[in-house]
């Protein structure tokens, strides 16, 4: 079978047809046994009806269950009424999940069950639509890996296969998932997670990719003995942005982004912010970045033009510890140093505010990249203003950003750049060389250039980087 995309988007009719997937569908109509739902360590995601993906899947439905995103697969058990008995987690029998296990479970499904909703909605099949910036798609027919986990090397005559296949089609989108298999590569069905029990190939049944998933989902069947393997694949690469507004109510302050009239307030020494060498401007709440970050808070440091980066360590009652500026320690910089960051800070504290401003999101434009009031970039790589610290992606990373980019325009930005940042890189490294994981990126009218936060839950080291274009 050749690819084919089934394209759905949402619909309002409220009750599903022999065209429709069901997103969110009740744990208790696919399930065998709601435990694990109710544990929070799996969530029914998407149910499409077997007819369309092959006329011998007439009478099925096949159900794609978000899982912990460590995970590399899950087995399930087709029952006769349609309903998934949960097997095992990579492996590992349900009888064996341990407390500490599925507590690792659970933290890895936040995410998930966090905007999940409590009704089904319906998304309806539309016939040849593009599959450019849709809801869903189930793609059927040949395999696209976004890794080469699965792949062996192709033979000879596979190559030369392709090469004629090459040589009579025009080369679009639709032969993407050809091209994976055949650009040197094939699916190894010898491997055996792509076999069922007895050692037969599983079937492919499609690949789930929608703008409300991180990651994509693989369903392979066997026929024989209803065994349904779900193999899971994330990138790694997640780019957000939160659009802010000002806000003039009290009640919104303590959980809101800060704009500081006291920046001596989160220093834990002051003697640089005294010298007019660095002046704290922003304050994030870490809940605004990640959860694992509640209780946190991140500034915003505006230092002077010349400098690549500054390291802190984020104290007790969230301030900031100084370390260095650019690798060099605070005890080594010099008066020079120093009389040349004044000079060019000026300006800055000229416009130090009086007064606190307070910003919360926008829910009217939080998929923006525009400045509004102020706007923050989160996630798991920046874009950056210049090339200094990013590398050429590998083929493998811009087919995935592409392929992102047909169902959520948001990831176009991603797609549309050659070049992610070198997290091999020593400046991304903290003091134990463990990578720095990355905080936010902050866009704001009143300040010159852009700022990047990055920082070891570890060792509690911030570092910023400054760049302008």
């Amino acid at each position: 079978m050749d690819i084919k995309h089934l394209v759905f988007n949402k619909s309002d009719d409220t009750a599903s047809t022999d065209k429709t997937a069901i997103n969110y569908p009740d744990p208790a109509e696919v399930m065998t046994n709601t435990q694990y739902f109710d544990q929070k360590i799996i969530l029914p995601r998407y149910t499409f009806p077997g007819h369309l993906i092959k006329e011998e899947y007439n009478g099925l439905a096949f159900h794609y269950i978000a899982i912990p995103s460590f995970l590399e697969y899950a087995d399930f058990r087709l029952t006769a009424d349609n309903k998934y008995e949960l097997l095992s987690f990579d492996g590992k029998p349900v009888e064996e999940f341990s407390e500490e296990f599925l507590k690792e479970c659970v933290k890895g499904m936040e995410d998930n069950f966090e905007g999940a909703k409590d009704i089904p909605e319906y998304q309806s099949l539309t016939e040849n639509e593009s599959p450019y910036n849709n809801d869903t798609r189930l793609i059927i027919g040949k395999i696209k890996w976004f890794k080469n986990t699965y792949l062996r090397e192709a033979t000879e005559e596979e190559n030369e296969e392709f090469e004629e296949f090459e040589s009579g089609n025009d080369y679009s989108y639709d032969h993407d998932a050809y091209k994976t298999e055949s650009d040197g590569y094939r699916t190894d069905f010898s491997l055996p997670i792509l076999q069922d029990e007895n050692g037969d190939v599983l079937e492919f049944v499609g690949r789930l990719v929608s703008s409300s998933l991180t990651g994509t989902y693989y369903l392979f069947f066997s026929p024989k003995t209803r065994l349904i393997r779900q193999i899971f694949q994330w990138h790694g690469r997640v780019r957000k942005y939160i659009s802010l507004k000002e806000t003039k109510d009290p009640n919104e302050f303590a959980a809101a982004v800060k704009e500081l009239d006291d920046p001596a307030a989160v220093l834990e020494n002051a003697a640089l912010f005294e010298r007019k060498v660095i002046l704290p401007k922003y304050t994030v709440p870490g809940h605004f970045i990640k959860k694992e970050y509640n209780g946190l808070d991140f500034h915003f440091v505006i230092t002077p033009i010349f400098s690549d980066y500054i390291d802190f360590r984020l104290m007790a009652g969230n301030k900031y510890e100084v370390i260095g500026l650019d690798g060099t320690p605070v005890s080594e910089i010099t008066e020079e140093y120093i009389k040349g960051a004044i000079a060019e800070m000026d300006s800055d504290f000229d416009e130090m505010a009086t007064k606190p401003a307070y910003f919360v999101v926008d829910k009217t434009d939080n998929k923006s990249n525009h400045i509004n009031s102020l706007c923050i970039c989160v996630g798991t790589d920046p874009s950056w203003d210049q090339g200094t610290f990013e590398r050429e992606k590998t083929d493998e990373e811009g087919e995935w950003d592409e392929d992102l980019s047909y169902v959520d325009d948001s990831n176009e930005e991603l797609w549309d750049n050659d070049y992610i940042t070198d997290y091999t890189l020593p400046v991304f490294k903290d003091e134990n060389g463990d990578t720095l994981a990355f905080v936010c990126k902050l866009y704001a009218g009143s300040v010159f250039g852009t700022y990047y936060l990055f920082f070891s839950p570890k060792t509690r080291l911030v570092r910023q980087f400054f760049q302008c274009t």
